[in-house]
């Protein structure tokens, strides 16, 4: 999954990282897993006190159902252009 390609890439160049699930894998050397729904914003709180990330990669989907509307229309469309990136937040160099 994306996530994992991440987390091996961000490990690799030296980054801390903490991988966030409802039922977290192990099974990548270097990531410190992290069980939390992020959809229940009062346990997530409580599995994340104590941890001050200086970046969040955000590589989660939720399976509903969508109109063949809409999927027609992701199919067709760029996602929106994110900007600049702000000085100092280089993927390539940790925190």
């Amino acid at each position: 999954m994306i996530g994992s390609n991440l987390a091996t890439h961000l490990i690799a160049k030296g980054w801390e990282v903490y991988g966030v699930a409802r039922k977290p894998e192990s099974s990548i050397p270097g990531v410190r897993p992290i069980a939390a729904d992020l959809l229940e914003p009062e346990a997530l709180r409580t599995s994340l006190a104590g941890i001050d990330p200086t970046h969040v990669f955000m590589t989660t989907w939720v399976r509903r159902r969508i109109s063949r509307r809409t999927a027609r229309w992701c199919g067709t469309h760029s996602p929106p252009s994110i900007g600049p990136r702000a000085s100092g937040t280089s993927p390539s160099s940790p925190g």
